[in-house]
């Protein structure tokens, strides 16, 4: 049976963009989804069966001001500009930016530029083009390489990446995406690409909230590319929201 200690780190996971008042939560909305209050009944079976009363009530309080919380918060940021057709990369918590693909490169190139902006160290960002180095020939045709080389090969790759010769490398994205950010394009086909759900929520809440009645007319859908955080080549699940209902459904899951 999990620890008291151990149930309240995963409540305060499972709520981590919600106790954030810069999170985009949209007025008068229903934040707490079916799925969430299943997970936060339970939770609460739990901790009062775990014995630790006291405990459990002081915590209980705290939720209790951060369910409120989430009823009333206007996002302190203005929404993406999801009817334009605008590059950019968004973030739950942080200040989402865009980009002109012709003056500033790819999406990649932001992360290989301005690494901080996304809270990835250097060492991390070289890291990424190490493994890019190892991992972009196939199996077959494999070669053994020396560290010197594969360091020389990756330290080409990062000076590639900012010199806009490359438009793609999973290793280096997926640093961004496993911190919640996500790849994402607004106009008439808006999509996000990323990794953490709780981003994939919050993204989907405030395009609703911008794009409106617009869906299914300007807007042709929403399209998620959810990429499974073990996947090394990048390939993710293709979820298409084209309907207000369609919405629902994916906040509900």
């Amino acid at each position: 049976m999990k620890t008291f200690s151990q149930l309240l780190k995963e409540l305060n996971e499972a709520l981590g963009i919600y106790t954030n008042l810069n999170a985009f939560t949209p007025l008068g909305s229903d934040m707490e989804t079916p799925k969430e209050r299943k997970f936060r009944l339970s939770w609460e079976r739990r901790a009062k069966a775990s014995g630790a009363a006291a405990v459990y009530n002081k915590e209980l309080k705290r939720l209790q001001r951060i369910w409120q919380l989430r009823k009333v918060a206007i996002s302190k940021r203005k929404p993406f500009p999801w009817l334009t057709n605008d590059a950019g990369w968004w973030h739950p918590k942080h200040q989402w930016f865009t980009f002109n693909h012709t003056y500033d490169g790819y999406h990649v190139t932001q992360i290989a530029r301005h690494p901080q902006r996304f809270g990835i160290s250097e060492t991390e960002l070289f890291k990424a083009c190490q493994e890019y180095v190892t991992n972009r020939d196939t199996p077959g045709e494999r070669v053994t390489i020396t560290d010197k080389e594969r360091d020389t090969q990756a330290a080409r790759i990062l000076s590639w990446l900012k010199e806009e010769k490359l438009d793609l490398c999973f290793p280096v994205q997926r640093l961004a995406y496993a911190r919640g950010w996500l790849k994402v394009y607004g106009g008439k086909y808006t999509s996000a690409e990323g990794i953490d759900q709780y981003s994939f929520k919050g993204m989907v809440r405030e395009a609703e909230t911008v794009i409106g009645d617009d869906l299914g007319r300007k807007i042709d859908n929403i399209e998620l590319i959810m990429i499974d955080p073990a996947n090394k080549d990048g390939h993710g699940l293709f979820k298409r929201l084209n309907s207000k209902e369609a919405i629902q459904r994916f906040l509900g899951t």
